[in-house]
């Protein structure tokens, strides 16, 4: 069985080589033998790592959402006021090359990853939204709405490879908000 650290290491080593062979597009050029060469493996050795090209792909996704994620995060503390950060989530999608879930569109058809990870990523986000809602006052099915809005904001983007859905999405977000904040109908 190979020594933990070297096995860390192989596994950041597919991890990158993979993620160049995808870049931002699909992931039907990731095979494990072109991987294990890129990364200057053996097949055997990649496979002691991910057994399978499944396990592969579904690594690269984790590892997309991480990043994607950790940078949301990130872009949310040039904000202190949470009603402010619930609109720079908008914004961040607005400007993400990734998009809102990293591997929905890349990883292809008859993919169950792409599926669980979506679905996973999609937690998060309501997760996020729901405690930026909570930490401005606002009801739950405030957050409900804007996640709404968000991802379908999001998947229109790609297919109308514009901004401008997640642009409209933000402002309707800031009118809804406005408007709960200003009136006892809720």
């Amino acid at each position: 069985m190979p020594h933990l650290s070297t096995a860390s290491a192989d596994r950041d080593a597919v991890l990158t080589a993979a993620e160049e062979m995808v870049g931002t597009g699909s992931f039907t050029r990731l095979t494990p033998a072109a991987v294990a060469r890129s990364a200057g493996l053996s097949l055997d050795r990649l496979r002691s790592v991910f057994a399978t090209r499944s396990d592969l792909v579904q690594a690269v996704c984790e590892a997309r959402h991480q990043a994607w994620f950790r940078d949301l995060l990130a872009s949310l503390t040039a904000e202190a006021d949470p009603r402010d950060q619930i609109l720079e989530v908008f914004l961040y999608i607005e400007h993400d090359q990734a998009g809102c879930c990293p591997c929905l569109t890349g990883v292809g058809t008859g993919q169950n990853v792409a599926t669980a990870l979506a679905s996973g990523h999609l937690v998060e986000v309501e997760h996020l939204m729901t405690s930026l809602c909570a930490r401005a006052g606002y009801p739950v099915f405030m957050s409900d709405a804007l996640v709404l809005l968000l991802e379908g904001a999001a998947l229109t983007v790609r297919a109308k490879e514009s901004p401008a859905p997640v642009r409209t999405a933000r402002t309707a977000a800031a009118m809804l908000l406005s408007v709960y904040e200003s009136s006892d109908t809720f």
